[in-house]
C-alpha cells in the first residue's frame, strides 16, 4: 500500500474526506485525482451540456460526486450568457475576441456556434448547500474567469491546499483573467507555484494559413509547427504558514498531496511541522519523505550520466 493510501485511510480523513472541486470538467475525471478519487468527495461544474456525459460517466470513481450543468460564477443568477464554441473546451461565459484570435492557427476552435442563457451558481453557496466547509483541492478551467472564481471564495480561498488555474497570456476572451494577475494574487496570498506548463498555438493569420497551406494542413498546424505561448496551466500549493488555519487533518492531507505530486522535500517540511505539533504518524511520514529525497539524490550520478550520454550522441 502506498504512503498516499495509508494517509487517506487514517480516521481523520475517513471522517472528513478530501474535497475536490472541478470547474470546467469537460474532460472527465481530472488525471491528477485518479489515485485519490475513491477516497474523495468531488463537486464538478460543466456548463457545456455536450460534455456533461464525460463527467457523470466516471462518477463511480469517487466516494461521492455531485455534478452541476450550470455556470460557476461569482454570484448566483437565474440567467447568464454562455457562449458555446466549436470546441467544447473553449466555451465560456466570456465572449471570444475573434480579432485577437484570428492571428493564431487555433482560431476556428473559438467560433461561437450559439449563445445560451444558463443558470449560474456561486462556489460558497454551493459548498453551503452540500454541507462542505472547505475545498482541499480546487481545479479551475473556466476559460477566462479562474482568478475571480478563486477570489469569490473569500476567506475560504486561504483554506485551499492545492489550486490549479489556466489563465490566458494572449487575451483570448473579453475581460479575461490573465497570467500576470494570477501570479500577483496567488504569490501574495501564501501560495507557491508547484507546477507550470505553457500551451499555445502557431502565430499566423488564420486566413493566410488556410490560403497558403490548405484547410487540412492549417487545421493541424499546431501539431507540426512550433507554437507561440497562449495560456498557462499553473498549480499552486499553500505554504501552510498559519497554524491556526491548518490542523492535523490538513497537514496530513498536505503531505498526501505533496507525495502525489512528487514534492517530497515540502512533504518533509510539512511532516516536520506535524511531528512537532502532533507526534505520530508524522514521524513516519517525515522518514518516508526524507528517504524519497535521498533516493533522488542517490540517483543523481545516473541521471547526470544519462544526460551526458544524450549530449554526446
Amino acid at each position: 500500500m502506498s504512503v498516499v493510501d495509508r494517509i487517506l485511510r487514517l480516521p481523520e480523513l475517513q471522517a472528513a474526506p478530501p474535497v475536490l472541486v472541478d470547474v470546467g470538467a469537460a474532460k472527465g475525471i481530472h488525471p491528477k485525482w485518479r489515485r485519490i478519487a475513491r477516497y474523495s468527495v468531488c463537486v464538478a461544474f460543466e456548463a457545456d451540456e455536450r460534455e456533461l456525459a464525460s463527467v457523470t460517466s466516471e462518477s463511480a470513481g469517487f466516494k461521492r460526486l455531485t455534478t452541476y450543468n450550470r455556470i460557476a460564477a461569482e454570484r448566483a443568477s437565474d440567467a447568464e450568457p454562455f457562449h458555446l464554441t466549436a470546441s467544447p473546451f473553449c466555451s465560456s461565459r466570456l465572449a471570444p475576441l475573434h480579432d485577437r484570435l484570428s492571428r493564431y492557427a487555433f482560431a476556428p476552435l473559438f467560433r461561437v456556434e450559439r449563445t445560451l442563457e444558463l443558470a449560474a451558481v456561486d462556489l460558497p453557496g454551493t459548498l453551503d448547500t452540500l454541507g462542505l466547509e472547505r475545498i482541499d483541492w480546487l481545479k479551475l478551467d473556466s476559460q477566462g474567469t479562474d482568478l475571480r472564481l478563486f477570489q469569490s471564495l473569500g476567506e475560504r480561498a486561504d483554506d485551499v491546499l492545492v489550486v490549479e488555474l489556466e489563465p490566458g497570456i494572449i487575451n483570448a476572451y473579453e475581460g479575461e483573467d490573465r497570467l500576470a494577475d494570477v501570479l500577483l494574487e496567488l504569490g501574495g496570498r501564501g501560495f507557491w507555484a508547484s507546477g507550470l506548463t505553457v500551451g499555445g498555438s502557431t502565430r499566423i493569420d488564420n486566413e493566410l494559413a488556410r490560403s497558403a497551406l490548405g484547410g487540412r494542413a492549417a487545421a493541424n498546424l499546431d501539431a507540426f509547427h512550433k507554437p507561440a505561448p497562449g495560456w498557462a496551466e499553473i498549480e499552486y500549493v499553500n505554504d501552510f504558514a498559519d497554524d491556526e488555519r491548518f490542523g492535523r487533518r490538513e497537514l496530513l492531507l498536505g503531505c498526501a498531496f505533496c507525495f502525489l505530486r512528487g514534492h517530497n522535500a515540502f512533504a518533509y517540511e510539512l511532516a516536520t511541522r506535524g511531528a512537532e505539533r502532533f507526534g505520530a504518524p508524522f514521524e513516519e511520514l517525515r522518514r518516508t519523505a526524507l528517504r524519497r529525497v535521498r533516493t533522488g539524490f542517490a540517483a543523481l550520478p545516473l541521471v547526470a550520466a544519462k544526460a551526458l550520454s544524450a549530449r554526446v550522441r
